[in-house]
């Protein structure tokens, strides 16, 4: 509604929303608004918000560093440092070490923290072997930020120089910024946050807390939420922003029965107590394993189907931990010939389309090395049977078929030496 209220009233509006959120909120947007208000409305994520910033101000010129980039700079900053090191000397050989770092030292900069708060933080730590393990790692990320500056650009320091344009640049005036579906922030997050609250005409966030006071002393489930808003409000202040008072939206859109309302409304309360009479469309079931919880699940979508007419793309599943349950969900909905689409993230690189251009390109360049070719084969995008491709391949192994070899008519037997 905010959004809405914004746009319609003319005033250019940014909703920033996890990456994965999107295209949905897009489309929910557009949906509402219309085509005029809509064209002054703009879905952003974090990362797609610091490419606008450096659209505007300069910083997208830059050689980024890749997964394998950032791998060979930290072992050269573990390497120039490595006679300096006592704790971590025998390690700052091992490639375990250099991707540990890596890590390490990506998360530290998505908590805002640079080599020198590090190396300062470290000497108010009393357990010695903790403060020469800081103190180490703080040394060698700070090597590794020298050697980024000879040329290089981390994609983890997109947000941190982002924030440092927003110091001198005016980019969120005269807006409205609204904040949708986050459970938290990072460091580098909040200082963005900073400046919207310094520059913004309006700014809002949505949170999933029952309310805003944490009674549960940080052990509840809307404990981190509630962190969050408190943090949020004290960042406003700290900007002087006139912090509104939180608004409780207290009615249940997404429940649309009774029976779903109850199971919302009861799921986190310490009750016990069963409330109101049975629902039909909530049930509860006790399985012995993932197994024959898709077993149970299977027979009631083939039930659902064939007694009440219902169609496979009008039903859904949920499940926490989802990828845990995928080859268990396949087993089973393929034994009753159940269409199923699983909702799981794959690498690009193991796409058919994307194998077959890729292969294609090794066999161009790299003069038909076998492997290459048989990838190819077996994208299924060849026009080969799977039974042609299996003896192809057999022949290939027998033959050690490699190069020109590829190119001639196959006149050696498929079986080998001394067959006619």
């Amino acid at each position: 509604n905010c959004v809405a209220k914004a746009a319609r009233d003319g005033i250019r509006t940014y909703l920033i929303v996890p990456e994965q959120f999107s295209f949905e909120s897009e489309r929910a947007l557009s949906r509402r608004l219309g085509e005029e208000a809509f064209e002054r409305v703009e879905v952003l994520s974090f990362t797609s918000l610091c490419n606008r910033i450096f659209r505007e101000y300069g910083g997208l010129a830059g050689n980024y560093l890749s997964g394998g980039g950032k791998y060979i700079l930290m072992d050269l900053a573990i390497e120039q440092m490595r006679e300096q090191m006592k704790v971590y000397a025998r390690q700052a050989y091992s490639p375990a070490f250099t991707q540990s770092l890596c890590r390490t030292v990506s998360q530290l900069k998505t908590a805002g923290i640079s080599p020198k708060q590090l190396v300062e933080q470290a000497d108010a730590l009393e357990d010695e072997l903790l403060l020469q393990k800081t103190q180490e790692i703080g040394t060698i990320y700070g090597m590794y930020e020298a050697l980024l500056e000879r040329g290089f650009a981390d994609p983890d320091d997109d947000l941190t120089r982002a924030e440092e344009l927003l110091k001198d640049h005016p980019f969120f005036e005269g807006m409205a910024v609204y904040f949708d579906a986050f459970d938290g922030f990072t460091g580098q997050e909040y200082r963005i946050i900073r400046r919207v609250f310094e520059q913004a005409d309006e700014v809002g966030f949505s949170l999933c807390v029952d309310k805003p006071e944490d009674d549960e002393h940080g052990m509840g489930i809307f404990s981190a939420g509630k962190r969050t808003l408190m943090r949020l409000m004290s960042l406003a202040r700290e900007a002087g922003m006139q912090a509104a008072p939180p608004v409780v939206l207290k009615e249940l859109h997404r429940a649309k029965t009774e029976g779903m309302r109850q199971v919302v409304e009861g799921m986190f309360t310490p009750s016990t107590e069963a409330g109101g009479e049975e629902l039909e469309e909530v049930r509860a079931a006790s399985a012995k394993d993932p197994y024959e919880e898709m077993e149970y699940v299977a027979s009631e979508i083939e039930r659902l189907v064939r007694e009440q007419g219902y169609r496979y793309r009008e039903i859904a599943m949920i499940t926490r931990g989802a990828s845990g349950y995928f080859p268990m969900v396949r087993a089973a909905f393929l034994k009753r010939g159940i269409p199923v689409f699983l909702d799981e993230r794959r690498k690009v690189d193991a796409k058919p389309l994307f194998q077959f251009c890729s292969s294609a390109l090794k066999i161009a360049c790299m003069n038909f090395a076998g492997e290459d070719v048989l990838r190819l084969l077996k994208t299924g995008l060849i026009a080969m049977e799977p039974e042609e491709i299996a003896l192809l391949e057999d022949y290939s192994f027998r033959w050690n078929l490699r190069g020109s070899m590829w190119k001639v008519p196959f006149q050696s037997h498929p079986k080998g030496f001394g067959r006619e």
